[in-house]
Parts: structure tokens; C-alpha cells; sequence
């Protein structure tokens, strides 16, 4: 007999957050948008809980980062998770320096790279987690290059 788990509806969409912001997506990245207002008609989310909850895992500047381009999208819902969102005026600023790279430099540009580690949990957290990312590159750069 088979076990089926179903992620539950607050953690599918705090999922699909903290994937847009990873992936660098950028307005362009349609189907992705169009999963944010997907999930919450399906399930029937409220964005009032939908905060707190991101906010509880971490992915509070995340949001900031991939909602307010849902937003932009004509997405209200998330909109409505932004307004609900306590105040964090680093988390603002660092997510709107996020989108201002990927929207600049597009997504896949080695500059972007930083984006996600700007919408960290915190910018130490974020530091730390960008020098690792660079450290762990240049160490599979150089076992390549060395054999």
C-alpha cells in the first residue's frame, strides 16, 4: 500500500516564495507567477497567515522579493501577503537590490548570483551563505581544473 503526503497549502506556498527568489526569476518567468495566485484560489489561503508564516520560516525578504513581482503581475493576493508583512526596512531595501539585479542583468547573469543572499533571513546569514556559495565554486573549479 502506497502513501500519499500532501505538503500542506502554507508550506506549498511558502515553498514556491523561496524557489522564485532562488531561481533569480524575474517578471518575464510567467508560469512561475501564475503558481503564487494558482495555490492561493486553490486552497483558499488568507494572507494575513500566509505571512506570519513565511515570516516564521524565514522567508519574509524572500517574499519581498518574489511578491512584490507576482504583484506587479497583477497578482493581488500577493500584494496582500506584502501589506501584511511586519515592517523591515533592511529586508526592503535588500530585496529591492535583489530585483534590481535580476532585472538589470537578467536571472542567469553571474552578477545575479547575489540576489538570492541579499533576501537571506538576515545580511550576516545572507554573507555568510553568498561566501559559502563562492567558496564551494571555486573548489569544484579547481578539482576540475587539477583532476
Amino acid at each position: 500500500q502506497g502513501l500519499v503526503v500532501v505538503t500542506a497549502p502554507l508550506d506549498l506556498y511558502a515553498h514556491l516564495v523561496g524557489n522564485f527568489a532562488k531561481g533569480r526569476h524575474e517578471a518575464s518567468h510567467a508560469p512561475q507567477l501564475r503558481d503564487f495566485s494558482a495555490v492561493a484560489s486553490r486552497f483558499r489561503l488568507a494572507p494575513e497567515p500566509v505571512a506570519r508564516h513565511l515570516e516564521r520560516h524565514g522567508l519574509a525578504r524572500a517574499a519581498r522579493y518574489s511578491l512584490t513581482i507576482a504583484h506587479g503581475a497583477e497578482d493581488a493576493f500577493a500584494g496582500e501577503v506584502l501589506r501584511h508583512l511586519r515592517p523591515d526596512r533592511v529586508g526592503e531595501l535588500s530585496a529591492a537590490a535583489a530585483r534590481g539585479l535580476t532585472e538589470r542583468w537578467g536571472g542567469a547573469a553571474r552578477l545575479s548570483l547575489i540576489a538570492p543572499h541579499l533576501v537571506n533571513r538576515t545580511l550576516p546569514r545572507g554573507a555568510a551563505s553568498c561566501a559559502m556559495h563562492v567558496a564551494l565554486g571555486l573548489r569544484s573549479r579547481l578539482a576540475r581544473r587539477w583532476g
